[in-house]
């Protein structure tokens, strides 16, 4: 029995519980208020975010928002493509300009020498004509002066001169 004595000194009764004095309960109330109020705070926090979840959560003018800020930043990609293709094609353009504007002068300067090329070589088949031209002359008087006797003091006196003058052209076509 030694042992219920014990457990009786450790058991307190009802009336000992309620006993508290007045700073004891004084004390429990102010932790009490503040918990209390956390715990409100808390759970109006915890249903407002239930409420805003699933008011926006399962709304389709979200995803066509998103699917909008998606196709701009498609766009916006795009327009900066075409802007650098825009500048290559408007780099290639000059380049084209400028070898095509070489390739003209180079075709200027072609013709210039082809045309004086052409004046040379006409200059040189005039020259060649005048050089025949005056060969056959004196071809023309040298048969002429075949064909005569040459016993004749006619023909021994024509004969001369055109020799002369056949020597003369003769040095002028070789100048």
């Amino acid at each position: 029995m030694g042992g219920d004595a014990m457990a009786d000194n450790y058991e307190s009764s009802p009336e000992e519980l309620h006993n508290d004095t007045p700073q004891d309960n004084a004390e429990g109330r102010r932790w009490a208020r503040p918990a209390i109020g956390f715990l409100l705070v808390m759970a109006i926090i915890g249903s407002v975010s239930a409420l805003a979840w699933r008011a926006y959560a399962d709304r389709p003018w979200m995803a066509a928002q998103d699917l909008q800020v998606g196709k701009l930043t498609e766009l916006k990609a795009t327009i900066q493509q075409l802007e650098n293709t825009q500048q290559q094609l408007v780099q290639r353009v000059n380049a084209l300009q400028l070898s095509q504007q070489q390739l003209d002068h180079a075709r200027q300067v072609d013709v210039q020498r082809i045309s004086e090329q052409m004046t040379a070589i006409t200059k040189d088949v005039e020259k060649a004509q005048k050089k025949a031209a005056a060969k056959q002359p004196d071809q023309k008087r040298t048969s002429v002066a075949d064909s005569k006797p040459k016993n004749s003091t006619l023909a021994q006196t024509s004969n001369p001169a055109p020799s002369a003058s056949a020597t003369n052209t003769a040095a002028n076509a070789q100048r």
